[in-house]
């Protein structure tokens, strides 16, 4: 006889996880908090297609069609080069697909070879690829992705249907694979009228209604055989996002005719407006080149980086509506755009069907008649523009017949006349009919926000991309005076100097070659050295001959005075230069190099050098430079007038920067002094941060100097503090605690619990600096280095460090309580203390510990409650919740107050949510969760269904209401909704029970898939509860196979982390043992309950509090798979051991454990006599029996129990030849005589059988059911 229990995790599952939310357990800061990052833009966003906004970043679905006969070889397509450079990581999925005539079945050759030409002709698997690319889409959509579809070919015709069969039939929801023929069926006879609204329901009713983000075709093509045609391709502007479609220009083949967006019918439009995103939503763009010029595959690509113009296109434009592409480090030169190759694809097969009667295969009256093709060349429409690349081959001849009389000029006036470095030679009339792509200057403000928007993200694929693009813009002469006319993008591209990204340099180089104003060149110059590239390397990169043609230009222009330091450096590096004097330019706008204006204005040269020497320093550390750069704000400040204003101001405190970055005692000292003087010159506060830094820094110092440490916070404090005053080391040690909370925040352990370590050695610093122990702002700091070091495992320092928080907090009590000073603040940091540690005592086992740290927390939580309900009622509520988990968990002499204490936090809770539900209607479900828990465990089944049905209808609120992010209002409802599963399998609500926990499966699911590492445990643990609901209801092979897949995760998560999942692992492994068991499989049930039995003595041994009445299980769950294998001596001992182990926990727990005790007693009969030990098999059924009688209250069924435990006495009985007394034996005959179990003695019975009184206290089976 064996006992099945749910399992759920934390509290329910007898564990003492205290509730973190219900009370306080954070890290607090001292005094003010540190800003957060700004809100950024969100580039993820589609304002067409994203429909949920609970997500605030989905991932990006990336499908790929290749096109007829392609696939992975050496000569890749345009397809395939594109799929290999989709960023690979969590935010992409990508599927590829082969062209059509590349999968055969498993046929024998010469069946293969026909199946090949068979679908090479009549595109027979058309239909299986376009439903393999939906089945995939199916099965990874989750709210919030998008979709991108790619295509070439008659893959690109699939991509077209793909898309229609999405927004026609819905996307199926997971798990509903049986119904893709149905829905391929709905999409291809949609048009019909019986079809068109039958789609409609079914969208409805099994589909995500969504629509496909991108779709990208390169040179479309549908030759699908006769008659055939792919229903809703001909609208597809009207349901995708955005398309773009690159053609062909020299394409002949009457069987590659072009598949127009629209078939024969010109697009609306709209259909070219740009989207609420700014983007273009549909361009169709012709290319020069055949078919497989434009789609690839005609010559080798193996490294899968030709980087042909249509693929460089394709990549531009799917960056800009949101996938991250890796760059393909392929910059176009002139050469390059000059040199490219078209070719020939008329062959003589294919000749020969250019004079056969053929059907032509576009949408249109022309399809009706049979005609002969002769090589017609395709005709341009016009709404369709020409690539700029074609302007750039030499001797270029399209093959395309313009549609109008302009496209034509465009194509005889442009064609052979493009230039690099300048565009000029764009007719502006033409403009319009052209692409410009790579030298789209319009684009240019957009790329440098995208930059900007990226967050120190500069190695991200799309980020390199841009960043390449604009180097390519910046080598244009235009391109380069939009960069540099548009302040924006100037500062932009300082702050890209700033952070060091390597293409700013390419980007100034390519600037500087534009032949700019001198203005522009020199400044540039000197941004060069701000970055530590110096002149000898601007000359290398420019020549010396451009640099002194700039110094030439620049001179002519001079009219305030010499330019003698530029002309020194230059002389160091090549020797004097007969250049004559120079002046500087008075209209240079001084925001360039220093914030507010320059004066005297002779003097900007010099500051442009500073930049450049302070900018190598902060590089290189070159000796020498910071002191020249010192001695030019010198001389600056020395020449002004007057010395020491609010003109002068951003000077000196860039020379205080550069004394900063000197180090020294005697440097730091000025800068403090400077910066001191520069807050009294200008009291707005704009100095205020600079003075911080300093002060910072010379604590820091000391720190360094005291502790020979090297613990550097100055460049986190630059970025992130807020004009925050440092005085003295007290100051300074509050920031270093507020700093370890951002740390932590971060997820950076070890800096966090670093950083809060020094800040402690600050505070215990007594004489030096001036601090009392019991200072209550280094308990905050230890309370967080409790945290620090709980969150790493370091469970008993982080106990012992909260014992000493008390002991400081008590002091401070103590001391303000007798002078009769206001306690509010120290009673509510003591009740804080307490609380946490009660939790951290609860993870150590120390159950009566953490009762009393709790009720301590609760005493002070009532009397601040009572003076001011409105601020501490919640307070008190979350602690009153956590003293019922001690309350049950300490021993069950408490239940009952548990009981009370849970209804009393319910009841806080109830009027706190009504007046703030986004605020507590959280923690009052689940307040409401424990309550169901108390009440369940107490019998009170119909009373714990009404409380968790209560949490339940809360938390699917929250998950409604409160969309972003998805997963925290889910996972909790996911768990509320396990716990109502098992209150339903409490009342025998079977069916809603497996209903409730399949809804918990299908929240934990896609979290799982998110987060794997972090989800997968929670649906280990729903699955093994699935496993049990569908047992309850005769699902065997169903519960087989829920377990199974509840194992498979556990044993990959312990794989992992041994020590956190191995209890979980063997909680599976007696799961999958239990299954066996119940349908007599003992061979197959035996290895995983012997696993479950060794996983747990190891666990056990490091916890026994929680895991010796798991071990017990296993070994009762051991012992049956032994004695149904005939193995009945081991069996009997496995048997005693876990009997053993059980009466250890119910001496301590009589009402925890009895029950399970009484179970176990009863199968140590059974084992007793399969051996013909019948005198102890008596022994052992007498105190089974006497336990399952005496119980209170007793348990659900426990009525049959008593009648098999009376048959089992009545048969140890008849076996020891004693037929009378089993005749007359009832239940009622058992009594206690002399401590011991008896039969009422009868005056015609032969004797009295006896029974050790022992184990008279029982228990449930396992820890991890419900308590």
């Amino acid at each position: 006889m064996e006992n099945t229990t749910n399992r759920v995790r934390g509290w329910a599952s007898g564990e003492i996880e205290m509730k973190r939310n219900l009370g306080r357990n954070q890290d607090f800061d001292i005094q003010a908090q540190l800003p957060t990052l700004p809100q950024l833009r969100d580039r993820t966003r589609c304002s067409r297609c994203n429909h949920d906004e609970r997500r605030t970043e989905g991932r990006n679905l990336v499908v790929c069609l290749d096109g007829t006969t392609n696939q992975f070889g050496s000569n890749n397509t345009n397809v395939l080069e594109f799929c290999s450079r989709v960023k690979k990581d969590d935010l992409h999925e990508l599927l590829y697909l082969s062209g059509i005539g590349t999968l055969p079945e498993a046929k024998p050759p010469l069946g293969q070879r026909w199946d090949q030409i068979t679908d090479l002709l009549f595109a027979h698997t058309f239909n299986q690829r376009v439903l393999a690319g939906y089945r995939w889409l199916s099965n990874m959509y989750r709210p919030g992705d998008k979709i991108f579809i790619y295509g070439f070919s008659r893959g690109a015709y699939q991509a077209m249907a793909l898309a229609a069969m999405i927004d026609t039939v819905g996307l199926l929801r997971r798990h509903n694979e049986q119904q893709l023929p149905f829905a391929l069926e709905m999409y291809l006879k949609c048009e019909t009228e019986d079809y068109k609204e039958r789609a409609k329901n079914f969208k409805k009713a099994l589909s995500w209604d969504i629509r496909v983000h991108f779709l990208g075709l390169w040179d479309t093509v549908s030759s699908l055989g006769k008659g055939r045609k792919c229903p809703r391709t001909d609208n597809l502007h009207e349901f995708v996002c955005y398309i773009r479609h690159a053609l062909a220009l020299d394409e002949l083949r009457v069987k590659f005719i072009p598949e127009f967006l629209g078939g024969n019918t010109p697009l609306p439009d709209g259909a070219y407006e740009n989207s609420e995103d700014g983007i273009t939503r549909v361009k169709e763009v012709w290319f020069a080149g055949s078919h497989s010029d434009v789609g690839g595959g005609n010559v080798p690509n193996v490294q899968l980086n030709n980087a042909s113009v249509p693929v460089l296109w394709m990549v531009n434009q799917s960056i800009a509506a949101g996938l991250s592409v890796e760059p393909s480090g392929v910059i176009l030169s002139d050469a390059k755009l000059r040199n490219m190759q078209t070719n020939d694809s008329m062959t003589f097969w294919y000749r020969i069907l250019e004079f056969l009667p053929l059907h032509w295969s576009t949408h249109d009256e022309r399809k009706k008649k049979r005609r002969l093709h002769r090589s017609s060349p395709r005709v341009i429409k016009p709404t369709q523009k020409l690539h700029i690349s074609i302007c750039f081959i030499d001797g270029y001849e399209p093959l395309a017949t313009p549609c109008n009389l302009q496209m034509k000029t465009v194509l005889d006036k442009m064609v052979g006349q493009g230039k690099l470095d300048k565009l000029d030679w764009i007719d502006e009339p033409f403009a319009q009919h052209l692409e410009k792509d790579l030298f789209d200057i319009t684009q240019i403000r957009e790329i440098f926000g995208r930059w900007a928007a990226s967050q120190d993200q500069d190695s991200q694929p799309d980020v390199i991309s841009d960043l390449q693009r604009l180097v390519f813009l910046a080598s244009v002469r235009e391109g380069a005076q939009a960069i540099l006319q548009d302040d924006d993008n100037l500062k932009k591209l300082l702050n890209m100097i700033k952070r060091g990204v390597p293409s700013a340099q390419d980007i100034l180089y390519a600037l500087l070659k534009n032949g700019l104003s001198p203005i522009h060149g020199i400044v540039l110059i000197a941004l060069m050295g701000s970055v530590g590239l110096g002149w000898k390397q601007s000359v290398s990169r420019l020549g010396s001959q451009n640099f002194i043609e700039l110094l030439e230009q620049a001179n002519k222009k001079d009219e305030h005075g010499r330019f003698a330091p530029l002309l020194d450096m230059f002389a160091e590096e090549y020797g004097a230069l007969p250049l004559g004097k120079f002046r500087t330019m008075s209209d240079l706008r001084a925001s360039i190099v220093v914030e507010g204006e320059v004066d005297p204005p002779t003097d900007w040269i010099k500051l442009s050098l500073v930049c450049l020497y302070f900018g190598r320093y902060m590089e290189s550390k070159v000796d020498g430079d910071l002191q020249i750069a010192q001695k030019y704000l010198r001389e600056h400040l020395s020449a002004s007038s007057p010395p020491h204003s609010v003109k002068t101001a951003p000077i000196e405190n860039w020379l205080a920067t550069t004394l900063e970055a000197e180090g020294t005692k005697t440097s730091l000292e000025e800068a403090l002094k400077m910066r001191t003087e520069l807050v009294k010159l200008c009291p707005d506060g704009q100095y205020d941060r600079d003075l911080a830094n300093t002060r910072l820094i010379l604590k820091t110092s000391e720190v360094e100097e005291r502790s020979g440490g090297t613990f550097v916070v100055y460049p986190y404090i630059t970025t992130r503090s807020k004009r925050a005053l440092i005085n003295e080391d007290r100051e300074f040690a509050k920031l270093l605690t507020n700093l370890s909370n951002r740390f932590h925040d971060l997820g950076q352990k070890e800096d966090a619990l670093e950083t809060v370590e020094r800040s402690i050695e600050m505070f215990n610093r007594g004489a030096s600096v001036g601090l009392a122990t019991n200072d209550a702002d280094m308990a905050t700091a230890m309370n967080n280095q409790s945290n620090h070091l709980a969150s790493k495992g370091k469970r008993e320092s982080a106990l012992e460090i909260m014992g000493v928080v008390i002991w400081i907090r008590r002091a401070l009590f103590d001391d303000l309580n007798a002078k009769g000073s206001d306690t509010e603040r120290c009673r509510r940091d003591l009740a804080i203390s307490l609380h946490n540690r009660a939790i951290r005592r609860s993870d150590m086992g120390q159950k009566e510990g953490a009762l009393a740290d709790i009720k301590g927390a609760v005493e002070f939580g009532r009397q601040l409650a009572a003076d001011q309900p409105h601020i501490y009622n919640a307070d008190l509520a979350g602690y009153l919740a956590n003293l019922s988990i001690c309350q049950w968990q300490c021993s069950s002499e408490h239940r009952e107050d548990a009981l009370r204490t849970i209804k009393e936090a319910v009841s806080l809770y109830r009027p706190l949510a009504k007046e703030q539900p986004n605020v507590f209607n959280q923690t009052l479900a689940m307040s409401l969760t424990n309550l169901s828990h108390c009440q369940s465990a107490l019998g009170l089944h119909e009373d714990a269904l009404v409380a968790i049905n209560e949490a339940v209808s809360l938390q699917r609120q929250l998950a409604k209401d409160r969309p972003q992010p998805p997963h925290i209002h889910n996972v909790v409802l996911a768990r509320s909704l396990i716990v109502l599963s098992n209150r339903q399998s409490n009342l025998r609500h079977t069916k809603d029970a497996l209903r409730s926990i399949q809804e918990a499966i299908s929240l934990y699911e896609p979290l799982a898939v998110e987060q794997p590492d972090v989800y997968n445990t929670d649906l280990a643990m729903a699955l093994h509860n699935l496993s049990l609901r569908q047992s309850d209801l005769g699902q065997d092979e169903d519960s087989r196979k829920s377990a199974m897949d509840a194992f498979l995760l556990d044993e990959q998560l312990a794989t992992e982390r041994p020590d956190v999942y191995n209890a979980d692992l063997a909680k599976s492994l007696s799961d999958l043992g239990l299954g066996h068991r119940k349908e007599s499989r003992y061979k197959e049930a035996l290895k995983p309950a012997g696993g479950a039995v060794s996983l747990y003595r190891r666990i056990a041994t490091e916890q026994p509090h929680v895991y010796k009445s798991r071990l017990a299980d296993s070994l009762n769950g051991l012992s049956v798979a032994q004695s149904g294998l005939g193995y009945h001596e081991v069996a009997l001992e496995s048997q005693k051991e876990a009997v053993s182990l059980r009466r250890q926990l119910a001496n301590q727990e009589p009402l925890v454990h009895n029950k399970n005790l009484a179970i176990y007693l009863n199968n140590l009969s059974l084992n007793y006599s399969k051996l013909k030990h019948y005198n102890d098999a008596l022994d052992s059924a007498l105190e089974s029996l006497l336990i399952f009688r005496d119980l209170s209250p007793r348990p659900s069924g426990y009525e049959k129990r008593i009648v098999d435990g009376v048959t089992r006495v009545k048969r140890c009985l008849s076996a020891l030849g004693r037929r009378a007394d089993a005749d007359k034996f009832t239940v009622e005959s058992l009594v206690v005589e002399g401590g011991k179990v008896v039969i009422r003695k009868d005056p015609n019975s032969s004797g009295v059988a006896t029974g050790t009184k022992d184990g008279r206290e029982a228990d449930k089976e396992e820890v991890s059911g419900e308590a």
